[in-house]
């Protein structure tokens, strides 16, 4: 079975470094026998061979280190090239030790370039550096953001696995006179929900598709009016404001899905959520609040904390926060008498176009 092209580029971007590494060696083997027809020292003193010897070595090692940098073409580039001139300066100055090494080319000499070798491979390592840095942020980000993910899904799965199985349980409940074959459907589907019950550790991988402000809440209103009957959503926009910053897209639909559902079960009779989205800078605001009652004063001052809730597991609004944040945006709760009940205020990123 032949290898995949992304595999096979692999190899020959890995055997061009080594042929590169080879090359250099061969160079500086060849170097090294024209200093030999130099005249030979009468005084030779092996501290100094001792000494430099493993320097020379190392450079060695360094450069055949440096063919594993495959991420940053530039960062390579620099780095061979200050470490190759460093290489060659310490060849002649080992060679040094044995003969009397001048060139007719110029008053310098290749170990008088050691200063500038180094500072090529420092800027190397910099911008290698910088890069690693980016990649190790992006990839926090992208773990910190399925971490997330994960327990949304626990949290939300787990509750609406919980209303299932009090259905199923009621159904059985309700009329004794079902046939056998309805039985035990009702207990297969019991059985199939404590079964995912316990496999709720599903881990999900973020989505990077971006998304539109105004469609997405247009999709979110229409399903939410699916999903909890009887509840009326109005959306007040314009047309267009922007497109949701990828890190956000995704996670930013259970932020506005929970505020919905926490609408819809403490409201009341008659459900009303109303949404107002507006722009400011380079961030969407959204106003979201309801024809409910007010929150109790004692859980304004710790609304976001983990485990203040009516009810539940207490993850709602500390998840809504911390996704927010974890997007480079805000929610904050609000006291205005212009607002009816549970008023919410979020500003959400938007890519800059």
């Amino acid at each position: 079975m032949g290898l995949d092209p992304e595999r096979r580029g692999s190899l020959i971007a890995l055997r061009i470094r080594f042929a590169l590494i080879l090359f250099i060696l061969c160079a500086g083997f060849l170097l090294a026998v024209w200093y030999t027809t130099f005249p030979l020292k009468s005084n030779i003193e092996p501290f100094e061979l001792v000494r430099k010897l493993p320097v020379l070595i190392l450079a060695i090692f360094i450069l055949i280190a440096v063919q594993l940098v495959t991420d940053d073409f530039l960062g390579y580039c620099l780095m061979m090239t200050g470490l190759t001139i460093f290489f060659l300066a310490q060849l002649e100055n080992f060679m040094d030790e044995f003969y009397r090494i001048t060139y007719f080319f110029s008053p310098l000499d290749i170990e008088d370039f050691t200063t500038v070798g180094l500072l090529l491979a420092g800027l190397g390592i910099y911008q290698w550096s910088r890069l690693l840095i980016r990649t190790t942020r992006e990839m926090s980000q992208q773990q910190k953001e399925t971490d997330l993910f994960s327990t949304i899904l626990r949290h939300d799965i787990s509750n609406d696995l919980q209303a299932l199985m009090g259905y199923l349980d009621s159904i059985q409940l309700l009329d004794a006179s079902f046939s056998n074959e309805a039985v035990e459907l009702l207990e297969s589907a019991s059985e199939a929900g404590r079964r995912m019950s316990r496999l709720v550790k599903v881990f999900s991988t973020i989505e990077s598709d971006e998304k539109r402000v105004i469609p997405l809440l247009e999709e979110i209103i229409e399903q939410a009016k699916k999903t909890h009957l009887g509840i009326e959503i109005q959306l007040e926009a314009p047309a267009t404001i922007g497109i949701i910053n990828k890190s956000g897209s995704t996670l930013f639909r259970y932020v506005v899905e929970n505020l919905i559902r926490n609408s819809y079960e403490y409201c009341g009779e008659n459900p009303t959520v109303f949404i107002r989205v507006s722009r400011i800078d380079t961030a969407a605001e959204l106003m979201i609040w309801d024809n409910g009652p007010d929150l109790p004063e004692a859980v304004k001052s710790q609304l976001f904390k983990r485990g203040i809730t009516s009810s539940g597991s207490g993850l709602g609004l500390y998840l809504v926060k911390t996704i927010c944040e974890a997007c480079g945006g805000s929610i904050e709760y609000l006291e205005d008498e212009k607002y009816s009940g549970a008023t919410f205020r979020i500003l959400i990123p938007l890519k800059i176009t």
